[in-house]
């Protein structure tokens, strides 16, 4: 790193150390008031502000091990823009809604919390234009970037302007000032712009998995772990699931929310890089399995009430004990079918120490013995040498 990078770093490590410690004060302050929980959730608002510290922490050790891949400073950006999103908003609140008066400008950085919490969102395109190497595909993919910054730049502009008269009221924090037709359609506008962007960072994505040699696709995989959170709180919403906002909604947003630094971190330090696909696998495995046994479990509840003469809590303890005798058998299925998908090399490993068993059976040659165990390690381990001492 250069002396100019390590200012940097330390610049804004204690801007965001700041902005953190800030935020805290202000949500565990305001715990136990409706008032604020009403306009946010306390427990979610502050998990929502450690998110930025992940962020920025990440995207700091990214810069401090990788520090010619831009991709850290990106990730850094990201987290300092949530951190300074969520402590403005916290700041009105108190400021406009719990003790009026109390804190100096709230009502003006009540309409910057706002407009400013897409900023951090706008550069979620660029990471993924430049993810994993740091560089774009090629030079055609700039506009693209213009776009964005045209976009995010008129959103906050076009709502501040139009939010400044509501300051005084708090209308503005709460999110009940209504724009007029016209800034409504611009305000519309320039998210599209910002969305059209994030699509085309996916399809760019694309092309580098299928462009990448087997590094690169592995990189992208972490990145994709990631997308199914988002795209799991996306059907909660889009299905109206738990309001989208609830227990369930939060916990999944703000889980991917973590996981996505996390796993740009892995991917371009490459710490860990090679356990993604156990990863995902065990991660399928799993999602199978609650929805298999959920789906038994209600099937079962259902069939012994409307076929036998069962009331009460009868039918519930049946389904439970058999759904607990067909977990085990259930899972090692499940496992074996998404191995053979996700886990290529545990399945063959598996595949060759069965057929190796069978064979040993019938074997008496020492010398086939020996030969039978190296192509076994052979295929399994598939070591850069190999030598089979014999006593």
């Amino acid at each position: 790193m250069t002396s100019r990078q390590r200012i940097l770093v330390a610049a804004m490590a204690v801007v965001g150390a700041t902005l953190a410690v800030f935020q805290l004060w202000l949500v565990v302050s305001s715990w136990n008031s409706d008032v604020a929980n009403t306009y946010y959730f306390r427990p979610a608002a502050l998990l929502q502000g450690l998110s930025g510290v992940v962020y920025l922490a990440v995207g700091l050790l990214i810069v401090r091990l990788r520090p010619q891949i831009n991709i850290g400073w990106l990730v850094a950006i990201i987290g300092v823009g949530i951190l300074l999103y969520q402590t403005a908003a916290e700041y009105a609140v108190r400021g406009l809604l719990m003790d009026p008066g109390s804190l100096p400008a709230a009502g003006e950085v009540g309409v910057l919390s706002q407009t400013i919490w897409i900023i951090p969102f706008s550069f979620i395109p660029a990471l993924f234009l430049v993810y994993p190497t740091g560089k774009l595909l090629s030079r055609r993919w700039v506009p693209i970037v213009l776009v964005d910054v045209l976009a995010v730049t008129t959103v906050v502009l076009v709502g501040t302007i139009e939010s400044w008269r509501f300051r005084d009221d708090g209308a503005a924090i709460l999110n009940e000032a209504a724009p007029s037709p016209a800034v409504d359609l611009i305000l519309n506008i320039g998210i599209f712009g910002i969305l059209i962007p994030l699509l085309l960072s996916v399809v760019s994505l694309v092309i580098r998995w299928r462009r990448g040699a087997e590094t690169v696709r592995l990189q992208i995989k972490w990145l994709l772990l990631t997308g199914f959170l988002f795209a799991a709180q996306g059907l909660l919403i889009m299905f109206d699931i738990d309001e989208g906002g609830g227990i369930v909604g939060e916990a999944l947003l703000l889980t991917a929310l973590v996981a996505l630094p996390t796993s740009v971190g892995i991917a371009v330090t490459r710490y860990r890089l090679y356990e993604i696909d156990r990863i995902i696998g065990r991660t399928v495995t799993y999602g199978l399995l609650t929805v298999l046994s959920v789906g038994a479990y209600l099937g079962l509840v259902f069939l012994i009430r409307s076929f036998l003469p069962i009331e009460g809590q009868l039918p519930v303890a049946i389904s439970t004990l058999a759904i607990a005798a067909l977990f085990n058998p259930l899972r090692r299925r499940v496992q074996r079918l998404v191995d053979r998908r996700f886990n290529r090399a545990r399945y063959n490993a598996e595949l060759a120490l069965t057929d190796f068993g069978e064979r040993l059976r019938a074997e008496v040659s020492l010398a086939s013995l020996g030969d039978e165990i190296a192509a076994v390690v052979q295929r399994t381990m598939q070591p850069t040498s190999l030598a089979l001492w014999v006593r």
